[in-house]
């Protein structure tokens, strides 16, 4: 019996692993695909100069893109050499290209989130009712739109932990 709930258990996680590796993000990225395989799949991705480590992961792919006209900078994480998430910073400048106000240009970004995402999960406010942090969920992964501060914000793409 014990033996059987033994094996039971080793092939739930394998089972648990390829889901993970299946599962897709940010431009068609797939969590738990190689740095190799990340490279080929979005050519204009290069590797960091100096990599940010943060919990077991390292930030090993970067790139630039353009979001709403605000230009930013993609991050690809791998933790055991498997990808484990994508970051997008973007700070805020005067020529965004936003037909908003400059303040308002968060709220044209989140309502995007909104239209491709669908209502957020879970919105963490700060002081005066001004989103900081919204979180959206998908059958595959959490989306996190981060209000950082000084005009940064960042987007978080991660898989869905088994434990959620």
């Amino acid at each position: 019996m014990l033996r059987h709930n033994i094996y039971s258990v080793c092939f739930l996680l394998i089972l648990a692993a390829a889901a993970a590796q299946a599962q897709t993000t940010w431009r068609g990225l797939r969590f738990g695909m190689s740095e190799a395989e990340a490279k080929q799949a979005l050519p204009d991705l290069h590797p960091v100069e100096e990599p940010a480590t943060e919990g077991g992961e390292s930030a090993a792919l970067t790139g630039p893109v353009d979001i709403g006209g605000c230009a930013g900078t993609a991050f690809v994480w791998f933790s055991d050499d498997r990808l484990s998430r994508v970051s997008i910073d973007v700070r805020e400048v005067d020529d965004c290209g936003s037909t908003a106000p400059r303040h308002k240009y968060r709220h044209e970004v989140r309502d995007a989130f909104k239209e491709k995402y669908g209502k957020p999960a879970a919105v963490k406010t700060a002081f005066g009712g001004a989103p900081k942090v919204t979180v959206w969920r998908t059958d595959e992964q959490l989306i996190e739109l981060r209000d950082v501060g000084d005009k940064l914000w960042t987007a978080t793409y991660r898989p869905i932990p088994a434990d959620f």
